[in-house]
């Protein structure tokens, strides 16, 4: 059913979650509790922690102190830290089943699908979808916006393939389009870090080169730096259109977005807060507004570079942007040399106050 996003039913995040709503929603998802063996060997395992914490804490303290103060000590700190965990987990637990059970009466409600977790193996388009492994989708909420299929979720990665690496987090909103468009990257420059003038981190997970950049006309450039293929840069005129990019600037402006393939994507570089229905105003207000702008353009798009324009394909030269890997790799060894800078700064501080 398609529906507007005036008309979209948010009482779900305004109404108490009962017991019966957590029912419904585990039966509905096929969801179990965890079984009782498994509760019990890891409350045990974690116990045993918490009890070699604690003896640890007792022989510490007793070094300092008479031994009943140090046992009192080392019972105290296992009470603390096995409370405090059990509580938190408690806490937690309950938080996210309350938030699932209203992500999922709120897609009911606007005749919507609602995913608690997947792991794809076939990739999205978007230059997020590419990147790591152990490539996981959560709270993924589907709807039909002004006849528009929109899909909104988080997303999260490992940046080298090693669940010990560091763990990158996108939420995203796709909007499907009609036709294929080159690829575009709005850049927004609310959520990038500068120092010095020179932008050190972007929102985004590619460093793009900068001979790709097209300004554009008006106050544009001050909130987004747009990236196109090169001598594609008519095609990006015949989409930004005055009245586009008004729209980005009024409704996105926090927000980077990628059009590639049939879809434009919204990028937020962190997960979107799931138990508040502000992220889903916001983000449903830009698919209605903006998606259908942008879906009216790919609709009369044609890549003047194609033999038979009917088709829909975007030549090679305009289907992805060139990535710029030496901007990566010298931000990263700047930020070491600035490390190691500090090191020697403030060892060289210390050399000096101590002959004083």
């Amino acid at each position: 059913m398609t529906r507007s996003a005036d008309s979209i039913d948010y009482s779900a995040f305004e109404q108490a979650v009962t017991a019966a709503d957590t029912a419904a929603y585990r039966r509905r998802y096929k969801i179990v509790k965890v079984g009782k063996f498994a509760a019990v060997l890891s409350g045990i395992v974690f116990t045993g922690v918490c009890l070699y914490v604690a003896l640890l804490v007792k022989d510490a303290v007793g070094l300092f102190t008479a031994p009943e103060f140090a046992q009192f000590a080392g019972v105290a700190s296992f009470c603390i830290i096995l409370g405090s965990a059990y509580f938190a987990w408690k806490h937690e637990r309950a938080s996210s089943t309350e938030n699932q059970t209203r992500l999922s009466k709120f897609a009911l409600a606007n005749q919507g699908t609602y995913i608690p977790e997947d792991i794809r193996t076939i990739t999205q388009p978007g230059m997020i979808f590419d990147q790591g492994s152990e490539r996981v989708y959560t709270d993924l909420i589907r709807l039909n916006i002004g006849g528009l299929p929109v899909e909104i979720g988080n997303y999260q990665f490992d940046v080298d393939g090693d669940r010990n690496a560091q763990i990158r987090y996108f939420g995203y909103m796709r909007v499907d389009l009609t036709r294929r468009l080159p690829q575009i990257v709005l850049d927004a420059k609310s959520n990038n870090i500068s120092v010095l003038g020179l932008t050190v981190k972007t929102g985004l997970s590619d460093a793009l080169r900068r001979s790709q950049v097209l300004s554009l006309e008006g106050d544009f450039d001050k909130y987004f730096t747009l990236y196109c293929p090169k001598e594609y840069e008519r095609d990006a005129l015949y989409i930004f259109t005055p009245d586009i990019m008004a729209l980005f600037v009024d409704e996105a402006a926090l927000y980077d977005v990628e059009i590639v393939d049939n879809y434009m994507y919204v990028y937020q570089s962190s997960f979107l807060s799931i138990d508040t229905s502000a992220t889903y105003q916001r983000l449903l207000q830009i698919a209605e507004a903006i998606g259908a702008k942008m879906y009216s353009k790919s609709h009369r798009y044609a890549d003047e570079r194609v033999v038979d324009k009917s088709h829909d394909v975007v030549a090679s030269g305009g289907k992805r942007l060139k990535k710029d890997r030496s901007r990566a790799i010298m931000l990263k060894y700047l930020g070491i040399v600035v490390f190691w800078l500090v090191v020697f700064v403030g060892f060289i501080l210390e050399v000096i106050g101590g002959n004083r």
